[in-house]
């Protein structure tokens, strides 16, 4: 791997917009990122939970959804490829969620003790709010 040894994990409104045009003036900036880890310059990381995120999302919720085949190829090519770290929670980062969870989103809180949990201390993500909340870790907002 060349570049960036600290991997950062990718919320799902990352891939949401990368992946659909739901906001094309933030699509490039998410490609940009995502891109970096498909031309291996740099590894990086997503939850079992994000990209089921993604999947409901991009297939049900926006007003022009890309098909079910479509958002399961490009789940399939992530978790196929080296340079993605897939992780996702146990018992105890569910109950660190459960535990910390006060003030902050639920699903928030479980992404963050999932990534203590695998060592992962940056996200890229818009929701800063909630992820700044937890210590050692520190949320990007790239369309900023």
């Amino acid at each position: 791997m060349i570049g960036n040894t600290e991997i950062i994990l990718i919320d799902s409104n990352i891939l949401i917009y990368a992946y659909t045009e739901a906001e094309p003036e933030k699509k490039q900036k998410a490609l940009k990122i995502l891109n970096q880890c498909w031309k291996k310059e740099t590894q990086l990381a997503i939850s079992l939970q994000n990209l089921a995120e993604f999947f409901i999302v991009v297939t049900k919720k926006l007003p022009n959804p890309i098909s079910i085949d479509a958002a399961n190829q490009i789940i399939l090519d992530i978790i196929s490829f080296s340079n993605w770290k897939i992780i996702q929670y146990d018992q105890s980062a569910l109950l660190y969620a459960i535990s910390n969870s006060k003030g902050i989103h639920f699903w928030d809180a479980l992404i963050a003790s999932t990534m203590i949990k695998n060592n992962i201390y940056k996200i890229y993500t818009e929701n800063i709010t909630d992820f700044n909340k937890f210590p050692n870790i520190t949320a990007i907002n790239p369309f900023k």
